[in-house]
């Protein structure tokens, strides 16, 4: 996702992967990737990083637990409150169990949610992404 957003919008990006292995593989998928000088990745739990302020877009592809979701989340709000920013949040094949807990964050607001069951055999309902905004105070 990372090298498809820096290639397709030309932003910068960050992947945060606890996984060494993993991050191992996207560096080296990077150094092959046109878009490689935009992307950025930290070998970091997720709960646990320090989200700089000039981000402003979040994906998750229901990554992890709802307990480091809550995590994530509160660093991201954390952030948020330092310096006010319209944020969109990406969740790609959520669980009802995040979705539930998302929907009772106060600070977000469900904005649309884009079905992805086209993409794959089977029709699977968790093939969507469900579309976030934590705006103005």
């Amino acid at each position: 996702m990372d090298f498809f957003l820096a290639w397709q919008v030309r932003c910068r990006t960050t992947g945060v992967e606890y996984d060494e292995r993993m991050i191992k593989a996207a560096e080296e998928n990077r150094q092959r990737a046109v878009s490689g000088a935009k992307t950025t990745f930290i070998l970091e739990n997720a709960a646990l990083f320090q989200v700089p302020e000039s981000a402003d877009r979040f994906y998750f592809f229901n990554p992890f637990s709802v307990e480091i979701l809550r995590s994530v989340i509160g660093r991201i709000r954390e952030s948020w409150y330092e310096k006010t920013r319209e944020m969109l949040l990406f969740f790609y094949y959520p669980s009802d169990e995040y979705i539930s807990y998302l929907m009772t964050v106060d600070e977000l607001e469900f904005l649309d949610e884009i079905d992805c069951q086209d993409l794959f055999d089977g029709k699977n309902p968790r093939e969507r992404i469900l579309v976030f905004q934590m705006g103005e105070e």
